[in-house]
């Protein structure tokens, strides 16, 4: 995200600037209604990017109107459980993708593949371009064959790595991704999925991001519905070998931090926007309420 101004330099992007968005649209959480939306009102009007919490907030209620239009006089209550819905599609901002839009998709089927359109020789090359009614200039004629055929792209029988295998389109990957940013909001579900944590009390959350060998890690909420609104930047090396892994755990003072749900995924997978994360258990099993609300963004 781009930096323009700090926020304490920015009164325009504030709590009562993001509520009046939810305001403008009836859907503002009424006291004690709501409070994890309450919540991310919040952690959206201390965004540090110019009118960034405000611009969030616009494209979230856009989002909400586009994928739920059969809601009827439409709650607070329900714009809620459409932002922590797993199942809806990622709501993206606008520069989210960044440097994602670079990347150069080629429709491939795998069956033409194997034997392609393109010509297989320089040769064919020549014979294929159209004859020219004047001499070409020195700059414009190529100086071989051979760098005709480095300008094509090489076909193969078989997917490469960066492909997807899901589909018939392969994925050339970009060269000037340079950073990850990931952004934890908050998280809830944690009393269904794993309610012996911290027994008689709240549990005191934190999470884990791993990548690259690295851990980064947020401070410790003790609350069964944490709000953290951190921010980390994780530099991208590999873009089809990376992976993020996202652990949360229980902090405790004498015994050994209790696990609370995990989440990974190879980088290239990730959707840059803001969504519902859902986490699983030790042994990959998908948990039934505990998400997180993240933001993944691609400079």
């Amino acid at each position: 995200m781009k930096l323009h101004i700090t926020h304490e330099d920015n009164p325009r992007n504030s709590y009562e600037t993001v509520l009046e968005v939810v305001e403008r649209n009836k859907l503002e959480p009424k006291h004690g209604e709501a409070e994890l939306l309450s919540e991310f009102i919040k952690l959206l009007g201390k965004e540090k990017e110019e009118w960034g919490g405000v611009k969030a907030m616009t494209v979230c209620v856009e989002e909400y109107r586009l994928q739920e239009p059969n809601v009827k006089d439409a709650t607070c209550n329900d714009f809620e459980r459409f932002l922590f819905s797993p199942s809806r599609k990622v709501i993206v901002i606008k520069g989210d993708e960044g440097s994602m839009t670079s990347k150069a998709v080629i429709e491939a089927n795998r069956e033409t593949r194997k034997e392609p359109d393109h010509p297989s020789s320089s040769k064919a090359v020549k014979q294929d371009l159209p004859k020219a009614s004047g001499s070409l200039k020195e700059a414009d004629r190529p100086s071989s064959s051979k760098a005709v055929k480095q300008d094509l792209p090489k076909a193969s029988g078989s997917l490469k790595g960066t492909d997807d295998p899901s589909t018939n389109i392969a994925i050339i990957q970009a060269t000037n991704k340079k950073k990850l940013k990931v952004k934890i909001y908050m998280g809830t579900g944690w009393d269904t999925d794993f309610p012996k944590l911290h027994r008689g009390s709240s549990p005191d959350l934190f999470v884990n991001l791993i990548h690259g060998g690295k851990i980064r890690k947020t401070v410790h909420k003790r609350s069964w519905t944490p709000s953290w609104g951190e921010e980390f930047d994780f530099p991208l090396s590999s873009l089809e070998n990376d992976e993020l892994v996202v652990e949360v755990y229980d902090h405790t003072l004498i015994f050994k931090d209790k696990f609370a749900g995990t989440f990974r995924d190879r980088v290239s997978k990730l959707q840059p926007g803001i969504q519902a994360i859902p986490l699983s258990d030790k042994v990959g099993k998908e948990c039934k309420t505990a998400r997180l609300l993240m933001r993944f963004m691609f400079v």
